[in-house]
């Protein structure tokens, strides 16, 4: 049955206990069709895929400013993928809460109902943004040769030094072709699309809002234009 509250939210939540050896991870879908597929890999990026490598030359061509601290490539990604380039990182959140907001919000006029999964990842493929193995994993990725990319072989916390980062409790997932031989196991919780707006109301009581998680000016002013800020 698709979820409609947040307390039934967090009663589905708690029906699912972690197993050991095993880290949480959530992921909002605005459709419980969609795949677990980067933005990179989705259709219409083709032309991006095929020139992933260039691609990020140019940014560092074009804006030094904005990668000038950035130490390596995994961090060049995730600053990309802050600014709305496609990237091959899949973003994921610790924070349950963060997954409902990003599950209910955008969802097509014609998409079924939303769903929030549960990813855990086992423990030792959760790393730091500076793990050698994972990068030189990242770097055989991008030359995969436009090889589908499903299965999660490490999720990767990154440097704390951007602050939507931060506010929504974000770490990204490296995907490749095949399974690894540690499972990552993902459950589904259906969200009723007939209930989006109590479930809006329902986290924005705890804090949970459009202007908590985009910290940035521009999205304050955009809150603003939209009448989700009232002065």
């Amino acid at each position: 049955m698709a979820v409609g509250s947040l307390p039934n939210y967090i009663k589905a939540l708690n029906n699912q206990p972690v197993k050991n050896g095993y880290v949480r991870f959530y992921r909002g879908h605005a459709c419980n069709k969609w795949n677990l597929e980067p933005s990179l890999l989705r259709a219409g990026n083709e032309n991006l895929l095929e020139k992933e490598t260039e691609l990020i030359q140019e940014l560092h061509i074009h804006y030094p400013e904005i990668f000038k601290d950035s130490e390596n490539i995994f961090e060049d990604l995730v600053i990309a993928q802050h600014y709305g380039i496609p990237t091959r990182l899949l973003d994921v959140t610790s924070n349950p809460l963060v997954a409902l907001y990003f599950a209910i919000t955008n969802i097509p006029p014609k998409a079924e109902n939303p769903e929030v999964l549960i990813i855990d990842i086992p423990k030792d493929v959760v790393v730091y943004y500076d793990n050698q193995k994972v990068l030189d994993d990242l770097n055989n990725v991008i030359h995969s040769e436009g090889k589908p990319l499903h299965y999660p072989i490490a999720c990767i916390k990154a440097r704390l030094n951007n602050p939507r980062i931060v506010r929504q409790s974000g770490a990204f997932l490296l995907l490749s072709e095949k399974h690894d031989k540690r499972e990552v196991v993902i459950e589904h919780i259906e969200l009723s699309k007939n209930n989006i707006r109590r479930l809006f109301t329902q986290l924005a009581g705890l804090g949970i809002t459009t202007q908590s998680l985009f910290p940035e000016l521009s999205q304050y002013a955009l809150c603003l234009k939209n009448k989700e800020i009232e002065l």
